[in-house]
């Protein structure tokens, strides 16, 4: 499988995207994405990671299989950088172990960038124990919990 970073998003890559997304967006087991997700907001958001660099596109020939959005930070507390995944989406049904393949490639991205750690979590998947086990296997602690809550207005 290829990684490339592209500045550019192409209208099939924003397609199957924007497919994938709405899947997520519509599942209603993960409530808070299910409710305030917003399709063009996040395809907005998007395109501005492709032009910031901040997306690797990962291809198996021609077949385009998914990307890796990551920033680099400074968080408030620490001198040090850091590498925060924003998002591995797979957008090719028939594609196994994706989330595989793109958590491995965050340690890369850390280290091209002199990164201190990682700082990775999921709030797009509905199934806690899939990505757990994900992380796990690539050697990541669950060491700070997030929660989060709908406020009411």
């Amino acid at each position: 499988m290829e990684a490339i970073r592209n500045l550019v998003l192409q209208p099939e890559e924003e397609q199957k995207i924007r497919v994938a997304l709405q899947a997520i967006f519509d599942n209603p087991k993960n409530k808070i994405v299910h409710i305030f997700s917003d399709i063009e907001t996040a395809m907005s958001a998007m395109r501005d990671f492709v032009r910031n660099g901040e997306v690797i596109f990962f291809y198996d020939g021609d077949r385009f299989i998914g990307i890796v959005i990551y920033d680099v930070v400074n968080y408030w507390w620490s001198d040090k950088r850091f590498l925060m995944e924003v998002m591995i989406l797979c957008v090719e049904p028939k594609c196994a172990g994706f989330g595989r393949i793109g958590v491995s490639i965050l340690e890369d991205l850390a280290k091209e960038y002199n990164c201190v750690a990682i700082n990775s979590g999921c709030i797009v998947e509905s199934n806690k124990s899939i990505v757990t086990n994900m992380y796990k296997k690539a050697g990541y602690s669950f060491d700070v919990p997030a929660f989060i809550k709908e406020v009411k207005q």
